[in-house]
């Protein structure tokens, strides 16, 4: 996960608030926003601020969590922390992401954000969409499996396909590069100032070449360290 989640902790104990602070600094994709300890003052903020995730405390005097989630118009992922079991029901019908009873684990802890983690992943994954290239007085239909790499031609570039077909379309490599990460954000990466490649079609790397199918490519300069960065993420 490349952008840390900003975390707002709401709990009237200050001491199990910082706990809760403790297992955030912890976590590597997790920031800490604040601890506020006023339920009506989280209200507030949370009327004008909206947190990646809040961690939220039932059992409060003024207001509860659970009055506090339904004061709101709009209620960020919430995880619900308390000292007691029975408010699990409730909290299923408020749909909350997790429910996590003091003092928490760092193993329970880490379950619960694993499962956001993976969830946000899922949500933000690109969809599988076609699109049309034209090629001499057709347009042909084309999606991202489809495409093993693109080869830069100057004015036009080579599309390489699974299929062993090769289509020449008039377009700069650029724009290609362009288009295609509006489309399928970082499934395709430039690792060479005439190659754009599928990263999901690489079958193996061996020091700057990247190898597809029975095609070799070499890593330029230029995107070395852009690529390996991408690799280390996979």
């Amino acid at each position: 996960m490349n952008k840390k989640l900003n975390c707002l902790v709401v709990d009237d104990a200050i001491a199990e608030g910082l706990a809760l602070k403790m297992l955030i600094d912890k976590t590597e994709f997790l920031a800490f926003d604040r601890l506020i300890n006023d339920p009506l003052k989280a209200l507030d903020y949370l009327q004008k601020q909206q947190p990646d995730l809040l961690f939220l405390d039932i059992e409060m005097p003024k207001l509860s969590g659970i009055e506090l989630i339904k004061s709101l118009k709009q209620c960020p992922p919430t995880v619900l922390v308390t000292s007691h079991t029975d408010f699990a029901l409730e909290a299923y019908e408020l749909d909350v992401i997790d429910y996590l009873i003091k003092p928490v684990k760092y193993a329970r802890f880490l379950k619960t954000i694993t499962k956001i983690a993976t969830a946000r992943k899922e949500t933000n994954a690109p969809v599988n969409q076609d699109f049309f290239i034209k090629v001499d007085n057709k347009y042909i239909r084309l999606s991202e499996s489809d495409i093993l790499f693109i080869e830069g031609l100057k004015d036009y570039v080579m599309i390489h396909t699974e299929q062993d077909r090769k289509y020449i379309t008039y377009a700069t490599l650029k724009y290609i590069e362009e288009e295609l990460k509006n489309l399928y954000q970082d499934r395709f990466m430039r690792i060479h100032r005439s190659f754009i490649i599928n990263t999901r079609k690489i079958d193996f790397v061996e020091e700057t070449q990247v190898y597809i199918k029975d095609t070799i490519i070499s890593i330029g300069a230029t995107y070395k360290q852009q690529f390996f960065n991408m690799m280390n993420k996979l």
